[in-house]
Parts: structure tokens; C-alpha cells; sequence
């Protein structure tokens, strides 16, 4: 099985967090969903945050994984991740920063402290190909 490096790693992030303020912007200049005091929009931010990554991973991927070619699976076995856990993986990513992919390097499976936490992997898309849709 192949693991991504840190920077595609990276880069599929960046990819996700872009997507994610976009459509956050987009949402602060539409008329459509403007309740009362505007705030609406402002409440969809974290939302969007917590949810985006363990929904799209359990259904398939992010727009950056998909991007960089790259799955996140539960470890070992390599199926689809829960919700509930992709959930638990963003927390840990998002407390940590940075600094969760300080033990990537040092790690044969290139795990981030959030992936230990979580029990997760994240692997190139081409091994997860044969895998069967959960």
C-alpha cells in the first residue's frame, strides 16, 4: 500500500479549507438564506468546518483527496471511516495543528498524531480502489 507524503497531504488540505471559505463567502452575499440579523451565515461557518471532512470521507472523499489522490480508511482494514470518527480525527487535527504531522515522518504508514487518535490512515487512492463501498 502507498502513503501520501506531507505535502500532498498538506496541499488536500489547503484544498478543503479553500473550498470550505468559499463557500462560506458565497453564503454571507446570498439573499436566499438572510434570516432576521444576517447571522445565519455566520452559524454555517463552524458547521461547515466540523462536518465537511468526516461526511465527505465517509462517503467517498473531500475535493482535495480527490485532487491529490489520496483516501482516508480506518487502521487497520482499511474501510470507510464513520462519521463519528471522522468527527473525532478533524477535533484532534484542528487542536493539534500543525503539530499533529510532526510523527508523519517518522511513522512506515506516514500516520499523523490525529490519525493515531482517530485509528485511521490515509493512503494513496489507488490501493483503496479494490476496496468495496460500505
Amino acid at each position: 500500500m502507498g502513503y501520501p507524503n506531507l505535502l500532498r497531504r498538506y496541499l488536500s488540505s489547503v484544498i478543503d479549507v479553500a473550498l470550505i471559505l468559499g463557500l462560506f463567502v458565497l453564503s454571507t452575499r446570498t439573499p436566499l438564506i438572510r434570516v432576521g440579523d444576517g447571522s445565519l451565515p455566520l452559524a454555517l461557518l463552524p458547521i461547515l468546518v466540523l462536518l465537511y471532512e468526516p461526511i465527505f470521507v465517509r462517503y467517498g472523499c473531500t475535493l482535495g483527496q480527490l485532487v491529490m489522490s489520496i483516501r482516508v480508511r480506518t487502521f487497520p482494514g482499511v474501510a470507510r471511516v464513520p462519521v463519528w470518527r471522522g468527527m473525532a480525527r478533524n477535533l484532534a487535527k484542528y487542536a493539534l495543528g500543525w503539530l499533529s504531522f510532526m510523527l508523519l515522518p517518522m511513522q512506515r504508514q506516514r500516520r499523523a498524531l490525529h490519525d493515531l487518535f482517530a485509528k485511521t490512515v490515509v493512503l494513496e487512492a489507488s490501493a483503496t480502489a479494490a476496496q468495496p463501498a460500505l
